[in-house]
């Protein structure tokens, strides 16, 4: 439960970095903004940053979201073999 409630939270964080970059850019493309020249303010791209980070470290299990990764570890062998191999 730990684990998908981490994913979950990182989700958001990813996307909230896609709807910001969306709303920027007045697209109804998100892949085009970061192809073509788009000029963020500062605070803009930090806030976009720290989203995409915050999803980033929940995805990889890195701190502080690296809770769940000891308890995933606690299964079975097959659990084990399955968790390994989603990440």
């Amino acid at each position: 439960m730990r684990a998908f409630m981490s994913y979950r939270l990182s989700d958001v964080g990813l996307i909230l970095a896609a709807a910001l970059m969306h709303k920027i850019a007045h697209s109804d493309s998100l892949v085009e903004p970061a192809i073509t020249s788009l000029s963020l303010s500062s605070s803009q791209a930090l806030l976009i940053g720290l989203a995409l980070i915050w999803g980033t470290l929940g995805k990889g299990g890195l701190f502080p979201f690296m809770t769940w990764m000891p308890s995933a570890m606690e299964g079975p062998t097959p659990s084990s073999a399955v968790f390994y191999g989603a990440i």
